[in-house]
């Protein structure tokens, strides 16, 4: 069940190992599938909230995946304004 938490992590370990090296791309790629994750995970969540059934910390969980999700698009964002920065040759 949490093998999509896990390829994301390591998606984002494997980035910022690779940064040094690649770049900031593998960075924003990384955070566009937590971004995604958090997305996929918050629409079930108010569905429940939203249109029932009742489901238990429903209100918790959608202000936590919502935070997590800002959190992402942020990181994204701020990874491909840096390989804006970079530029070509370095």
């Amino acid at each position: 069940m949490a093998f999509d938490e896990l390829a994301v992590a390591a998606a984002l370990a494997a980035a910022a190992w690779t940064a040094p090296r690649w770049g900031a791309a593998p960075l924003a790629a990384a955070w566009g599938a937590f971004s995604g994750l958090m997305l996929a995970l918050l629409v079930p969540t108010l569905d429940h909230l939203l249109f029932g059934p009742p489901k238990e910390s429903a209100v918790f969980y959608a202000v936590a995946l919502s935070a997590m999700l800002a959190l992402g698009v942020w990181a994204t964002l701020r990874a491909l304004l840096l390989t804006r920065e970079r530029g070509p040759g370095g």
